[in-house]
């Protein structure tokens, strides 16, 4: 488990796999004015991202050290709902 959560999010000499997903969401927040346009959107809107896993994953392991983008398994967010993505509301 170890293995793969450093192959993931970029431990040791790797990158990691969160590497696309942190480019996704920067290239999305720098083309704000492309969405917009592409979705005929009028208003401002606000990029924001989090990582979908399938499973739980045993994330007190890496509190230790900051996440670059919030990670949410699917029986949480099945469990608890939109809610979850909207923690302050």
């Amino acid at each position: 488990m170890k293995k793969e959560m450093d192959n993931y999010l970029g431990r040791g000499e790797g990158k990691g796999m969160i590497k696309k997903h942190i480019d996704r969401h920067n290239w999305l927040d720098n083309n704000k004015d492309k969405v917009c346009a592409f979705l005929k959107i009028n208003e401002q809107i606000e990029v924001v991202s989090y990582m979908l896993t399938s499973e739980v994953i045993p994330t007190t392991y890496i509190k230790a050290e900051k996440l670059l983008m919030p990670i949410i398994a699917f029986p949480d967010l099945k469990r608890e709902g939109i809610k979850l993505l909207y923690p302050s509301h």
